[in-house]
């Protein structure tokens, strides 16, 4: 599917604004058959864990952890700012 995103501010106590971004992701092809939401995501600024907003949970993966280990490469973001 493509996947269209807008940036939104989301429960400021869960996920501070200096701390993360949360995403709307949304079905950009599905168009006027009921919802196209996929769901809100917030990335953390400082590790690139992301989390599923509406449940409060992290989102693991191999393909998801390859994509961090070369970003976090790629920042400088070490064990200790993981920790």
């Amino acid at each position: 599917m493509d996947v269209g995103w807008e940036l939104q501010e989301q429960n400021p106590d869960r996920y501070p604004k200096d701390k993360y971004y949360v995403f709307w992701l949304v079905n950009s092809k599905r168009t006027g058959v009921g919802s196209t939401t996929i769901g809100y995501f917030a990335v953390n600024k400082y590790t690139g864990d992301v989390w599923n907003s509406d449940v409060d949970q992290l989102i693991t993966s191999p393909e998801l952890e390859g994509v961090q280990k070369i970003l976090r490469r790629a920042h400088g973001i070490a064990g200790e700012t993981l920790k």
